[in-house]
């Protein structure tokens, strides 16, 4: 979802150096940039070894939870390029869509419902809903198993090598379109198709119909 649906990225980093301020939590910049594509369990043990407390670390999330949800009030998340006309396309091919994502289930209906994309989602997954998250394959194997479909049935898209070795290891051909952690991707990920945006989904859908 953050990524590819959602342009999340520089806001939820924004969130993070607001709550540590707010609370004056000593956190280098560049930590909390490479925090970009983390799950929640990563951040926690990271701010863990800072703060070295369950209640401090609440209290960051809860600070940082309610600069993410001003800015969904204020206008500054979008959903990123042909993420609407992507699922779109799919509901007029008469394909479900699913949802793999490790960010947690209320701040991610919030920000889909928010920007008119959830209601696209025939099997959304998140956090809450496995042990294991990217890039373990559970979140994938659960869509699968939700949408009584094989991996072989199904396109997985990404925004991240994390989230496609999760995709792949769950035997799902994945399509990856990259974020700004990484520059090269056919370099660095040869193993994966490679695309520049959400558009692809729609052209592939029309090869298939073919």
């Amino acid at each position: 979802m953050d990524g590819l649906l959602v342009d999340t990225e520089r806001v939820y980093m924004e969130g993070w150096l607001y709550a540590l301020n707010k609370l004056h939590i000593a956190v280098p910049e560049p930590v909390v940039r490479s925090w970009v594509g983390k799950s929640f369990h990563e951040t926690g043990a990271y701010l863990m070894q800072v703060c070295h407390e369950e209640a401090v670390i609440a209290n960051i999330r809860k600070a940082r939870e309610q600069y993410i949800y001003q800015c969904l009030q204020d206008g500054s998340l979008h959903a990123m390029p042909y993420a609407l006309d992507a699922l779109q396309a799919a509901k007029e091919y008469g394909y479900q869509t699913g949802l793999a994502t490790s960010s947690l289930k209320k701040r991610s209906v919030a920000i889909l419902g928010h920007l008119g994309l959830l209601s696209y989602l025939d099997i959304p997954v998140f956090a809450d809903d496995v042990e294991k998250l990217k890039p373990y394959p559970d979140l994938y194997l659960h869509v699968l198993k939700q949408a009584n479909c094989s991996a072989q049935e199904a396109i997985a898209f990404e925004d991240s090598l994390t989230g496609a070795q999760a995709a792949a290891t769950a035997g799902i051909f994945t399509v990856l379109i990259p974020d700004h952690s990484f520059s090269d991707v056919e370099q660095t990920c040869p193993h994966y198709q490679y695309a520049k945006n959400l558009s692809v989904v729609r052209d592939m859908l029309k090869q298939l119909d073919k």
